[in-house]
């Protein structure tokens, strides 16, 4: 029995070097909006090597943009540019507008987030306030560009926050009402099955990001916002 313990032992001296080096990893990465620099870097890099047209229709967010790999084949014609980072809050966009938007004098800009907002733990009437100031700050430096807002998805993954997610929506809402140059994209019903629940069809095995179906959906609530 004592070899065992000793192997035991040892085995767990060496599985513990890498899962304590990734502990000290995680606890060294930035914990604010400050960790998407990388992120950014790659964009700003990107317009180096071949810079995109003023006009471009920018595209931010988490996620669900930046896995929208079709985007410009799905609004053919239109000068559609991805700059989401995955995993973003509307907290984390709003410190590098000046650096994802402006730069691209756009006409347009689409926006999803608020999604991980809420997974991790903010209350609705915080994530409207963080889209608040993200959008005053939009209005500020881009006064001329019109906000498109994808409303927050019923996931499978996320389902049991979706009262949560609703009265983010209905307060979203509320918001295109009073802003001339914000527009609601709903895509809650869209994004449903018969039963009333999200449709799994529209998802990969995830539960949460969007399948090429979810995608078409996305592309025709986005098309008319674009053309308008």
């Amino acid at each position: 029995m004592k070899p065992a313990r000793t192997a035991a032992a040892a085995l767990v001296g060496v599985l513990s070097v890498p899962i304590l080096a990734l502990a000290q990893a995680q606890a060294q990465q930035p914990a604010g909006p400050e960790r998407w620099e990388p992120n950014v870097r790659k964009f700003e890099e990107a317009d180096r090597q071949r810079r995109p047209p003023d006009g471009s229709m920018v595209f931010i967010g988490a996620s669900s943009i930046v896995r929208w790999t079709t985007m410009a084949e799905d609004f053919p014609g239109l000068p559609v540019l991805n700059r989401g980072y995955g995993g973003s809050t509307f907290a984390d966009l709003t410190p590098y507008i000046d650096r994802i938007v402006v730069p691209y004098k756009p006409t347009k800009i689409v926006i999803y987030s608020g999604d991980n907002d809420l997974a991790r733990g903010k209350t609705p009437d915080e994530v409207v306030a963080d889209f608040k100031a993200l959008l005053q700050v939009i209005h500020t430096r881009v006064p001329d560009a019109e906000v498109g807002l994808i409303a927050l998805k019923p996931s499978i993954a996320r389902w049991d926050l979706v009262k949560s997610f609703l009265a983010v929506n209905f307060k979203l809402k509320e918001i295109d009402l009073e802003d001339d140059k914000l527009r609601f994209i709903d895509i809650e019903q869209q994004m449903l099955g018969p039963n009333g629940q999200p449709d799994p069809e529209i998802f990969v095995p995830d539960g949460l990001h969007l399948s090429p179906k979810g995608y078409r959906i996305w592309t025709a609530a986005v098309m008319p916002f674009l053309r308008q």
